[in-house]
């Protein structure tokens, strides 16, 4: 059987548009059909919203402490799967989820900057940002920049390396080419002047990559 008439609308469809129903044993499938079903409990749950809220709110009083239990017994288990489920959803909705970031952060910078202050105020935060300053002295260890020609170096500063629109020594930022955290050196062979923008959405990105997306040819 590869097909089914459903129920409801009377059509008959592909029999992957029915879920699955144990229950059935003539063919393990519900009557409805998923478009059906889905119509029909958006109908159920406008009509009976104070009952499905108080049937949720006496389930979550009866279940309460198991929940909390079975998260206890089970952290590190709970803990891998969100991060495969993250990692599968990131991957399949990539493109809308940043869009939506991007909106969010436009409709919302008064609760973005107050969520950024009180997560630089953490002791997580303090020592992430401990480890990665460390982490990068190391890393600049490798370089051979003197102070000297890093001071003309940015005293010769007119446009951005990326989209050339107009920085000065005030305002621009020194970028890696070669991102440091991809093998690159602190040198002065290495670094472009680049306006906060680009360096803040190149971070570690391929130089090439970053270049196409900025329409600019190499």
């Amino acid at each position: 059987m590869t097909t089914k008439i459903c129920r409801k609308c009377n059509i008959e469809k592909s029999i992957n548009d029915f879920y699955k129903d144990s229950s059935n044993k003539k063919d393990g499938l519900q009557p409805y059909c998923i478009d059906c079903k889905k119509e029909y409990l958006a109908k159920y749950r406008q009509e009976n919203k104070d009952k499905i809220k108080i049937t949720s709110e006496k389930y979550e009083s009866e279940n309460k402490q198991k929940r909390k239990q079975y998260k206890i017994d089970n952290k590190e288990k709970i803990t891998e799967y969100r991060k495969i489920y993250n990692r599968l959803h990131y991957s399949k909705n990539r493109e809308f989820l940043i869009q939506k970031s991007k909106e969010y952060r436009i409709n919302n910078p008064d609760k973005i900057k107050k969520m950024q202050e009180k997560r630089k105020k953490s002791l997580l935060y303090k020592a992430m940002k401990k480890n990665t300053d460390a982490k990068r002295r190391a890393k600049y260890k490798n370089g051979d920049i003197t102070s000297k020609q890093m001071r003309d170096f940015i005293s010769n500063v007119k446009k951005c390396y990326w989209c050339n629109c107009n920085i000065n020594s005030k305002n621009m930022h020194v970028d890696h080419y070669i991102p440091l955290s991809k093998g690159g050196k602190h040198t002065l062979s290495n670094i472009v002047a680049s306006c906060a923008k680009c360096n803040i959405s190149k971070n570690a990105k391929d130089p090439y990559i970053f270049a196409l997306e900025k329409g600019r040819l190499l």
